[in-house]
């Protein structure tokens, strides 16, 4: 009894898919014009660095778990900024203006809350939505951004399970009409557009250039418009061909777009690998959500899930949020100091291909261990298998029949039909199927352009925008990793931790 009503709190919070942080020369200044970017005037870079020059700033997506983070780093590392324009749709009876309010009381906001926090300020929000052409904006609002100097584009549905129409909608006619719209900017200097490395999911080895799209974006476009969910879901594996995930594989046709607008709008794309916790900002650890690897995180810390069906011999390509909003802080300044005529744009990926996290699932019960949960199922345990037949096995006997156990229990003691364990099961089932199709092999994905633009920066820019990703010590990241999931995703108190390490004793 006393177990079941521990976990009360995990069924109600994982996979919640609502979110519960220079010095020399002419190269910092260049770097504090560009890199002041989301979406208007600003004047500086860093503490050190003072610009007189002033640039608008727009930013997309800044309500996803990237764009959060890029919005709260760009105002504390540029807090000279006058202003940013932040594009943000009307959600559940929210308009933008309530959802941003509320995204600045998160923690992930503390700092500036804190110590400076009138850079809140300085954060305007346009309603509009990137699946309407001319962004949904009103016609005051896009006259507003015409002076717009800079662009990030990190708007993107995540969602493995949301369905070709929805991937396609946001993810590819999405970037559509941002290009289109930026188009129309005289003064754009630099487009920053957030992809992803599994985007070429086709290939073993993934170098730094976009690759010729499998299928014409505007026939992707065209499908979408004319025919129904059903049948798009049902053509998609042959559209697919040999890419994974219908979420990278539209990630792919967009850069296709990229590509086609390169000669005409100053672009660049960002790829970073699976997007983990923070490693050092805002705050080591920092993690504001249950989704993707995150629930898959609290699920093993947890003991609800104890096997895993993936690639036996997984590293684990994972990259802090912090070094991938560095990376696109940093590559804004790259885009805007290149020609403006060179035909393909330049491309960073951001991976640990050649500095992998080797023994995943030690890495993880061993942190898990540390930095435990307040609140656990089983003692936590994770096995890796790769062979479907063994996994659905082990999964019977230790997910599906404890979850049923656990329901029924639940059912019987409080009156209530159903709990929640047999759905958590069931969706760690189907992300486990999705998953495993993309992690089938190990891919070598290429990272010149990004070490070559962090040696470019002065040795102030690498410390105020670091994302040196060789330097990481897998153990450690794993354990703020933990860390960070319970302090901040669970909001669990540190006074807790040893009360929780006395639980697995």
């Amino acid at each position: 009894m006393l177990r079941i009503r521990l976990v009360t709190t995990i069924v109600q919070n994982i996979f919640s898919q609502e979110p519960i942080k220079t010095n020399q020369g002419n190269k910092i200044d260049l770097f504090a014009q560009l890199l002041c970017c989301c979406c208007v005037l600003t004047h500086g870079w860093n503490k050190p660095a003072r610009i007189a020059t002033r640039k608008f700033q727009l930013n997309y997506g800044v309500t996803g778990f990237v764009g959060r983070a890029l919005l709260e780093k760009l105002l504390r590392g540029c807090p000279e900024v006058a202003k940013v324009f932040v594009l943000v749709r009307s959600k559940r009876q929210k308009s933008g203006e309530e959802r941003l309010r509320e995204m600045f009381q998160a923690e992930l906001f503390k700092n500036i809350r804190s110590h400076n926090p009138d850079l809140l300020e300085k954060v305007i929000p346009v309603n509009g939505d990137v699946t309407f052409k001319g962004l949904g904006l009103r016609p005051e609002d896009s006259e507003a951004l015409r002076e717009v100097s800079i662009i990030f584009h990190s708007a993107a549905n995540v969602n493995f399970c949301a369905g070709f129409q929805n991937f396609l909608a946001i993810n590819v006619a999405g970037t559509k009409h941002l290009l289109e719209f930026a188009k129309e900017l005289k003064n754009l200097k630099a487009l920053v557009y957030v992809s992803t490395t599994f985007s070429n999911s086709d290939r073993l080895e993934i170098k730094e250039k976009i690759y010729p799209s499998r299928i014409n974006p505007h026939l992707a476009l065209q499908l979408y418009s004319e025919l129904p969910p059903q049948i798009l879901d049902a053509i998609s594996p042959k559209l697919l061909g040999d890419h994974k995930l219908e979420y990278s594989f539209s990630k792919h046709i967009a850069e296709g777009l990229i590509q086609e607008s390169s000669p005409f709008l100053p672009i660049c794309v960002v790829r970073p690998a699976v997007v983990g916790t923070a490693y050092e900002e805002p705050f080591p650890g920092w993690v504001d959500n249950y989704t993707g690897f995150m629930a898959c995180l609290a699920a093993f810390s947890k003991g609800i899930a104890r096997v895993y069906y993936t690639n036996k011999k997984l590293t684990g390509d994972i990259v802090p949020i912090d070094y991938a909003v560095n990376l696109t802080l940093a590559a804004a300044m790259s885009v805007g100091s290149r020609r403006q005529d060179l035909k393909s744009p330049l491309v960073y990926n951001l991976s640990t291909s050649d500095c992998p996290l080797i023994g995943l699932p030690r890495l993880i019960i061993d942190a898990a261990r540390k930095t435990p949960p307040n609140q656990i199922v089983w003692y936590p345990s994770l096995q890796f298998v790769s062979n479907r037949t063994v996994f659905l096995i082990l999964d019977f006997f230790f997910h599906y029949i404890p979850a049923v156990l656990a329901d029924g229990a639940m059912s019987f003691l409080t009156s209530k039909p159903e709990f929640g364990f047999v759905k958590i099961h069931q969706k760690l089932r189907k992300l486990a199927d999705i998953t495993a199709k993309a992690t089938e092999v190990e891919y070598s994905i290429r990272t010149e352009n990004t070490r070559a633009l962090y040696r470019q920066l002065t040795p102030g820019d690498q410390e105020s925008f670091h994302f040196d990703i060789w330097g990481i010590d897998p153990a450690e990241y794993m354990r703020r990793s933990l860390y960070g999931m319970r302090r901040y995703a669970a909001r669990e108190k540190d006074g807790d931790l040893p009360k929780a390490r006395a639980n697995l004793d």
